[in-house]
């Protein structure tokens, strides 16, 4: 019998193996990058094809935990052999490193699961095998050759400019050293990104490029995966310096009038703005929705706001970067029915994998759902060069690392502007200043945000200033004992805490930086029965282990993102022994991670 692997033991999985992966991205530093950040794309995508297919828990579990590891082999391949050779065979050595791991006491896995995880990965470099028997564990169909061959794809899948995130400063490198690899770094710096559109039973992928004939390599080999394998989808590929300038023609057709949601918070905004974009591009009228009152909370959306709202006269509802009710996503379908009774078109575009629980019921119910990563959750009919421009900035909000090689000053600029003009939105609690920062979004007025850039750091100063009194050092960690007295925004308060961890020590160049303390937790008295802490490690560290993967996880858990952890409890004292064991495993992890 093998059992269901829980959350808990996938991120003590993942914080096993991630020396291993950065072992391997080091490496093989010439060949796209397999490392940690791969695993975890290759994971988030397999996961949503998991739900997007209707696999089982236990089928899921399996194959996530197959993507965290299925490059794993590439961290010993045998001796004597090179690059190229240890690449091609390594998927021979999974099985053989998960068992040594097992029997060293390493991982809070069993063989039996092993054994299920093992096949799973290796299958990621093997052609489908459709004569593969599904095995059963209990009475549970485990259909490992499919299971291999939504791995294989989704590694496929990840085929864009992050797998290669140095090759502007490397390319003459590898031009002379590894002139072999050269065309596969060109292919996927070429590619800005993918998603999956998904309406009915009829899933298609997008690729969104600003060179098709560079791009092509990996495009034509993910169209050899697809095709080689059950999930036989058509690909539409964007190219988005051919559709910068041009004038789209207005289809006409019964949408007139749309509606746009997006949650209250700087990465939604522009989600909002994107999607405004291409519907206008469209000949289609938008409306937004997104501020504190109405879009700030999820209850108060979906229970007040959003009755209201669809009594309106819209063809239209696209749900940009907005979760649904993740207690209870029937009532969230149950309220978009009438809309799809009278005709109503329903885009919801997300990225937080507990909305993808509900992704079945949404594709019976025709409401059409966009899948990909934090950057891809906007309507992108008619995508165009300062779409994928501005995508990019909305996925930096939310940590993610693999864009920080190849990110430009100007870009970090706007990004601080962006924080900034939030920032005083969210204190001013004006619906109208939100209006104004959404519209110049939507103008792609980047000289207005790099200009207010220049006060994010004086906001931060007066943060620091704030928690000296609280302000607590702990190993390798930063604590803030009362951290509600501070006056911290939850919507600004991760950038502010990532300039707190900077300022207490940082040792690097351009994008690599060491911290002394990369990881911070804050602890918010909201009641005497009510605590949350947030825990956070600084994204911006290469190699750093996200705090995720070193926390206890439980019900009342929330994850932004991997570097984002909050945890509510009912008493100090049970906060406070988390608290206590999380730090304690820190400083732990870093000086064992300081030893290798």
């Amino acid at each position: 019998m093998v059992d269901f692997i829980d959350q808990e033991k996938e991120l003590h999985l993942m914080r096993t193996v991630w020396p291993r992966l950065c072992y391997i991205k080091d490496r093989f530093v010439y060949m796209l990058d397999h490392g940690p950040l791969h695993a975890d794309r290759v994971k988030r995508i397999a996961t949503q094809v998991s739900y997007l297919l209707g696999l089982s828990s236990l089928e899921r579990s399996l194959l996530r935990a197959a993507a965290i590891v299925h490059d794993i082999g590439m961290s010993e391949g045998g001796k004597n052999k090179g690059d190229e050779e240890i690449k091609a065979s390594h998927q021979r050595w999974i099985s053989e490193i998960l068992h040594r791991l097992v029997d060293q006491g390493c991982l809070q896995l069993n063989h039996t699961q092993i054994d299920f995880i093992s096949k799973i990965a290796e299958k990621h470099s093997k052609p489908y095998d459709s004569t593969t028997e599904p095995q059963f564990s209990n009475g549970t169909k485990i259909r490992t050759g499919l299971l291999g061959a939504v791995l294989r794809v989704a590694d496929a899948m990840d085929m864009d400019q992050r797998r290669t995130p140095n090759f502007d400063k490397q390319k003459s490198l590898i031009e002379q050293v590894c002139p072999d690899q050269l065309k596969y770094h060109e292919s996927a710096n070429a590619i800005n990104g993918i998603k999956i559109i998904c309406e009915g039973n009829f899933p298609s992928v997008q690729v969104f490029t600003d060179n098709p004939y560079l791009s092509q390599l990996h495009i034509s080999d993910l169209l050899r995966e697809l095709g080689e394998t059950p999930l036989y989808w058509p690909v539409t590929v964007f190219h988005l310096k051919a559709l910068k300038d041009c004038q789209y023609f207005r289809i006409p057709g019964h949408i007139k009038k749309a509606l746009v949601c997006a949650y209250f918070n700087p990465h939604s905004m522009i989600m909002a703005a994107l999607s405004k974009n291409n519907l206008k591009r469209r000949g289609i009228e938008v409306e937004i929705c997104c501020n504190y009152e109405e879009t700030g909370n999820l209850n108060t959306f979906w229970n007040e706001c959003f009755p209201k709202l669809r009594d309106k006269k819209y063809d239209l509802y696209v749900f940009a970067g907005l979760p649904i009710q993740i207690e209870d996503p029937e009532r969230t379908i149950s309220e978009l029915k009438p809309l799809i009774r009278d005709g109503k078109e329903i885009y919801y575009c997300h990225y937080l994998e507990k909305n993808f629980e509900a992704l079945q019921g949404f594709l019976q119910n025709g409401i059409k759902v966009s899948l990909g990563d934090s950057w891809s959750a906007f309507v992108a009919d008619t995508p165009t060069v300062e779409d994928l421009y501005w995508a990019k900035i909305a996925a930096l909000i939310t940590r993610d690392r693999s864009l920080l090689p190849v990110l430009k000053p100007r870009e970090e600029l706007l990004l601080k502007g962006l924080l900034k003009v939030f920032h005083e939105a969210i204190q001013t609690g004006s619906n109208e200043e939100i209006r104004k920062v959404i519209n110049r979004i939507c103008d792609n007025d980047i000289d207005f945000f790099v200009t207010e850039s220049r006060c994010w750091d004086d906001i931060c100063k007066t943060y620091l200033e704030r928690i000296q009194n609280s302000l607590q050092i702990k190993g390798k960690t930063l604590y803030i004992e009362s951290a509600q007295d501070i006056g911290l925004k939850a919507r600004t308060i991760y950038p502010i805490l990532d300039e707190i961890m900077m300022h207490y020590g940082s040792v690097g160049f351009e994008t690599n930086i060491t911290l002394k303390y990369p990881y911070i937790v804050a602890k918010f008295k909201r009641t005497k029965e009510q605590i949350q802490v947030l825990f956070q490690s600084c994204w911006r560290v290469e190699g750093l282990i996200p705090v995720k993967f070193l926390c206890r996880v439980g019900e009342d858990v929330l994850i932004p993102c991997d570097h984002i952890l909050w945890i509510s409890f009912k008493s100090d004292a049970e906060a406070q022994k988390v608290i206590d064991e999380t730090i304690d495993r820190i400083n732990s992890e870093l000086s064992l991670l300081n030893r290798v």
